[in-house]
């Protein structure tokens, strides 16, 4: 998939930052590789980010539709 300009120098931007681990006062850092994580540097549970977009969704007012099927909501070129 390719990304646009923007995304890229958004996530080259985030990438560059101390891991998200270090800012937490247990001293953990996080060497998963991944993006984006909770504190403690694990994965972040799929659950929790379809609860938190129901949330958001039912808070806007915006039309119910499953997290997943964002995916039919752009058109690739």
């Amino acid at each position: 998939m390719a990304l646009d300009e923007g995304t890229v120098a958004a996530l080259a931007e985030h990438r560059s930052r101390p891991k998200q681990a270090e800012h937490v006062h247990t001293g953990l850092r996080s060497d998963s590789g991944l993006v984006f994580t909770p504190t403690d540097g694990s994965p972040v549970r799929p659950h929790s980010v379809s609860q938190g977009f129901d949330r958001r969704i039912k808070r806007l007012g915006l039309p119910r539709i499953r997290f997943h099927n964002l995916r039919h909501t752009s058109a690739a070129t």
